[in-house]
């Protein structure tokens, strides 16, 4: 059984397509079809599409947040511009 704090945690978690699934699903009778409903089969895919634009979203920050106070060094754009072709070239400054 979970916490107060873990249920608010797991209910921010949830996309809110995926909040109104589960809240469709508490209503069923249990002896009732195991079937879902048109309604619920929508939910699900855009619950899908929720958790793909949440996570891209995230997945972008993260790299970011990754790369974030790593060196003391602040290029210029055309200093980042050459890092970039010598990198498409192949040429590594590090050896």
């Amino acid at each position: 059984m979970r916490s107060d704090s873990e249920n608010e945690e797991f209910n921010d978690s949830l996309t809110p397509s995926t909040r109104k699934l589960h809240q469709l699903l508490a209503k069923r009778d249990l002896n009732s079809s195991r079937m879902l409903t048109a309604e619920e089969i929508d939910l699900l895919r855009k619950s899908q599409r929720e958790m793909s634009e949440t996570y891209a979203k995230l997945s972008e920050s993260h790299f970011f947040g990754m790369l974030a106070e790593k060196t003391n060094n602040v290029a210029s754009l055309d200093e980042i511009k050459k890092a970039i072709s010598d990198g498409w070239a192949g040429i590594n400054k590090e050896k």
